[in-house]
């Protein structure tokens, strides 16, 4: 199983961007939950009756619970297809009371294969807090703050999870600290809201560790963190990281997960590092249609 790359986003990208103009687009052979959560995203605020997908794609569609989420009818004789636990369906983030119960099920996927309990910890703290982002700070009007799925493939020793939120963007959100208007002005957002400390709302304790954090745990996973937010990005791929803009706009953010599964991760190795340079005690943390 291989890596997602950042052509294979910026593709999907221009894609949803021409759905949402032309009512038509071109889809991958393969899809992965970025390609759900993000179309889901795209659709739910079309609020349509009726979509068609591709033949080869529409089971996995329909076992991804695309359609229920937009809160429309599968197609007729289009079945589910059982997956033995190996993928969670998208689920809308539309109470945060669930935030927990969400980030439970997500890690349960993931504990079926990696046994590591440290890890696992350090998975499930960093799910919590991402989703947790969604509701402080997409500013949704509609009742939904975003939209989760992940996959696991077993053989590829890989998983992937994504969270898509529709919101005003991190950089119209960081803008709400007066303290980053000035490096706002010449730094990419999405590389800024990755660094510890960094956040939109310091007056409601916001301690700008959620993104730093994931970030983190996926470097020392030697997996992958795409960050995109307007027409920026920022992402790591096995250690290696890169910022820049892309041509079309993404309204909210897309946040890409991608995780090594026998390569075992301690949240204590972050703290550890966080601590060596600045006491953190007592801290809490915060198609076509």
């Amino acid at each position: 199983m291989n890596f997602t790359t950042h052509s294979e986003i910026k593709y999907w990208i221009d894609q949803l961007d021409i759905l949402s103009s032309a009512k038509m687009c071109s889809a991958p052979r393969f899809l992965k939950p970025f390609h759900f959560a993000s179309i889901c995203h795209i659709l739910y605020g079309k609020q349509i009756e009726s979509f068609t997908l591709p033949e080869n794609i529409r089971s996995y569609a329909n076992s991804m619970m695309l359609y229920e989420a937009l809160g429309i009818s599968p197609p007729r004789k289009v079945d589910r297809r059982d997956r033995a636990g190996k993928y969670h369906p998208i689920k809308l983030l539309k109470n945060e009371s669930e935030v927990s119960r969400i980030a439970e099920n997500l890690t349960a996927i993931l504990a079926e294969i990696c046994g590591d309990i440290n890890t696992i910890g350090a998975i499930f703290t960093t799910l919590e807090e991402m989703i947790s982002n969604c509701f402080a700070h997409s500013g949704s009007q509609s009742g939904v703050y975003g939209s989760v799925c992940a996959q696991l493939w077993e053989r590829g020793n890989l998983a992937q999870i994504a969270i898509a939120d529709s919101g005003i963007g991190i950089r119209e959100t960081l803008n709400q600290n007066p303290k980053l208007s000035s490096r706002l002005m010449n730094e990419n957002s999405c590389e800024m809201a990755v660094q510890h400390g960094i956040t939109g709302k310091p007056k409601e304790k916001h301690l700008g560790l959620g993104l730093a954090l994931a970030k983190e745990l996926v470097v020392r996973n030697n997996g992958v963190f795409y960050l995109l937010s307007g027409n920026e990005y920022f992402y790591v791929r096995q250690g290696r990281a890169k910022s820049g803009r892309i041509s079309k706009h993404w309204k909210g953010t897309l946040l890409i997960i991608e995780i090594v599964l026998n390569n075992l991760i301690k949240i204590s190795d972050v703290w550890d590092a966080w601590n060596s340079n600045e006491r953190m005690e007592n801290v809490e943390f915060d198609i076509y249609f």
